[in-house]
């Protein structure tokens, strides 16, 4: 019996909830922070790789922002940046995820794709520029489980998502 539920289990585990992976293929590496009532330096992302993060609700203000920059001190200065914002409402595991992918101070990626697929239920909206500027609006996943954001995709298929 224990042979037919551990393996589920296994890959329950390693399906996790509410992450978010960043996908760089456009040559520089790209340092992200995530920021919300604290600030927290991510991983860098090294071409051809990627790092995933949880997108959870900050405890204090609620909210929060994934920010994405070739300058190693992109967050400190006017460097051109993308930014995630977001905010998770409920509880692990049926989150409810508001969100918008915006540029900042310029076009960090100009002429190349962003592309940002979410797993949820219902199907959730699709994000994806092809001059690597743009601006979303607010949009909403419900049932949110997990996110690819792939910088830098042009002709290549779509992610999991």
């Amino acid at each position: 019996m224990l042979s037919t539920i551990l393996p589920p289990l296994l890959f329950a585990a390693l399906v996790a909830s509410n992450e978010l992976s960043i996908y760089n293929f456009c040559g520089p590496t790209i340092y992200a922070w995530h920021q919300g009532s604290q600030v927290k330096p991510l991983p860098k992302v090294d071409n051809g790789s990627d790092i995933t993060t949880k997108l959870d609700p900050d405890p204090i203000t609620g909210g929060r922002n994934i920010i994405l920059s070739y300058d190693s001190n992109g967050i400190n200065n006017d460097a051109p940046t993308i930014q995630l914002s977001y905010q998770a409402v409920g509880t692990e595991g049926l989150y409810e995820l508001w969100y918008a992918l915006q540029t900042r101070n310029g076009n960090m990626v100009k002429g190349r794709s962003v592309d940002m697929g979410l797993s949820g239920s219902p199907k959730c909206a699709r994000l994806e520029w092809r001059d690597g500027k743009g601006d979303s609006g607010v949009k909403v996943c419900r049932k949110f489980k997990f996110a690819d954001l792939r910088l830098c995709t042009e002709g290549m298929g779509k992610g999991r998502v």
